[in-house]
């Protein structure tokens, strides 16, 4: 949540519980500024969803830890990227079906003499099979 985020945030949550009512504007300002550091990563819809949980639930003050706790709870986890393993398996692939070591491509990535040579006697191999 941006600072402004935050502010709607602790006035929702000082609606729901008096104990989160600042009224010296200085303080309220230093409470969702250190709020707001800590809830940075936490979209304000779901900060509003996990007050609305917490206070169905307990009539404890809400904290930012609790925020975060049953903000964690809403966004499954992020899948693994596997981007890079599918890239190198499909190089080693390809490669593979040319008869390239990996070694040999780096040695000779650059050199368009070099594959267009391979890759010919590869075709011609291919072809008189």
């Amino acid at each position: 949540m941006t600072a402004d985020e935050t502010i709607v945030f602790l006035t929702r949550a000082a609606l729901l519980d008096p104990r989160m009512k600042r009224v010296d504007p200085a303080e309220y300002a230093d409470m969702a500024i250190a709020w707001a550091d800590l809830l940075d990563d936490v979209p304000l819809e779901v900060a509003l969803a996990a007050l609305r949980k917490h206070y169905r639930e307990s009539s404890d003050t809400i904290t930012p830890a609790r925020i975060v706790d049953l903000a964690n709870l809403a966004v499954p986890p992020a899948l693994p990227d596997i981007t890079a393993e599918v890239e190198a398996e499909s190089k080693r692939a390809q490669l593979a079906a040319a008869g390239v070591t990996e070694a040999e491509y780096e040695a000779h990535r650059f050199d368009a003499a070099w594959i267009a040579a391979r890759f010919q006697t590869r075709e011609i191999e291919a072809t008189d099979a």
